[in-house]
């Protein structure tokens, strides 16, 4: 995956795409607005047996130790 996004944004500077970088509170402001979907997936994952929050926390404490 991350080289198919790596080649992909390549491509898209090559076309002239625009890349923006949200700022830190702007990026807060979306991820307030996606963490109910966040907290369901481990809500649903937990009812069937499976280590919901734990995965949750993993992606996120990943996502943290390793912004774009």
């Amino acid at each position: 995956m991350d080289k198919i996004d790596k080649d992909g944004t390549e491509f898209a500077k090559e076309k002239g795409v625009k890349f923006i970088n949200l700022s830190a509170e702007e990026d807060a402001r979306w991820a307030a607005k996606v963490r109910p979907l966040l907290d369901d997936y481990a809500k649903n994952s937990k009812a069937k047996g499976l280590p919901g929050d734990e995965a949750l926390k993993f992606c996120l404490d990943f996502l943290k130790a390793n912004p774009k």
